[in-house]
């Protein structure tokens, strides 16, 4: 069987993703699988800044989870909340093998990923891919999108370049990309149109798990639904699961089946999307959702995209 037929499942809902008024998915289902693909166990971590004047490593706030300890099964989409500073972009560049923890264990399959050499890293990259908060920044100016969506295939499933082109059109065309945007730049497309092309760069190796840092933040409001459509899209159809790190809560009832709620780099509240947001325990997501403009708890019913405008 070709590496391309797995996109198959996606491709007839391709051009849905270029309608106006596409409306968002339905809420998921709360139920949590029971094997967990992704496991991290009393996982801390700080940056660490060296003194002009000391060769003594001290510990900078931004960034620090502390005791960290979640669970993400096999095809679950599960949301990270919080504000900026939180730690969430943090549990995600550790997650993907960016940073390694000081103190804790990282299980991905059952597997213990925590202290990884080069080879094993890169072998990470065919389970876990990032899905970048700016699609430009994750571009190569002076590359044409086909051939970029095409290097993780070349690389990480060691196929042939043409093999590697075939697959780069198959997850471009399932995400929504016309054949037209293969030979364009990413400064001649719009900036939905990128989000897309790296959506379809990550899953070109068949990822078990996509790490989405605020994926849809630097998109017009218009596009936003779009882009949770097609992720909820990969979700449900392919079976990848989803950590979605988020500061916008309208979002999540939409994705996740799952919240994971983080203040000053701990974790405060956790649990089933539908109960956090119609009863939040903690104050500090009742602070967050009261901030939300218009909420009323929990959305048991898909809006268009101007429920996502101001």
């Amino acid at each position: 069987m070709r590496a391309v037929s797995w996109f198959v499942a996606i491709i007839p809902s391709a051009a849905k993703y270029h309608e106006v008024e596409r409306m968002l998915p339905q809420p998921p289902s709360s139920q949590p699988t029971e094997t967990a693909l992704l496991e991290l166990r009393d996982v801390s971590f700080a940056y660490a800044a060296k003194r002009a004047w000391s060769l003594r490593d001290t510990r900078r706030k931004g960034g620090t989870v502390e005791q960290i300890s979640l669970a993400l099964g096999q095809q679950q989409a599960v949301a990270l909340v919080g504000e900026s500073g939180s730690g969430k972009s943090t549990i995600g560049r550790i997650v993907l093998g960016l940073v390694e923890p000081w103190r804790g264990q990282i299980l991905i399959d059952g597997e213990d990923v925590t202290h990884l050499d080069r080879r094993k890293r890169r072998d990470l990259q065919r389970v876990v891919q990032l899905i970048f908060q700016n699609p430009l920044d994750a571009l190569n100016p002076r590359m044409r999108l086909l051939d970029q969506v095409a290097e993780p295939a070349a690389s990480l499933l060691q196929v042939e370049w043409p093999e590697a082109r075939q697959i780069a059109a198959e997850a471009m065309n399932a995400v929504g990309l016309p054949s037209s945007t293969f030979i364009r730049y990413p400064a001649e497309i719009s900036g939905g149109q990128a989000q897309r092309a790296v959506i379809a760069r990550a899953i070109t190796v068949k990822p078990k798990l996509l790490v989405c840092d605020e994926p849809v933040s630097a998109l017009d409001v218009s596009v936003q639904a779009q882009i949770i459509n097609l992720l909820s899209e990969l979700n449900r159809n392919l079976g990848v699961a989803l950590l979605f790190i988020t500061h916008d809560l309208r979002l999540v009832p939409y994705l996740c089946e799952r919240g994971i709620v983080l203040n000053h780099g701990r974790i405060v509240e956790a649990g089933a999307t539908q109960d956090l947001f119609r009863s939040p325990a903690s104050t500090y997501l009742k602070a967050l959702l009261n901030a939300v403009p218009g909420h009323k708890g929990y959305a048991a019913a898909p809006v268009n995209e101007g429920a996502l405008g101001p």
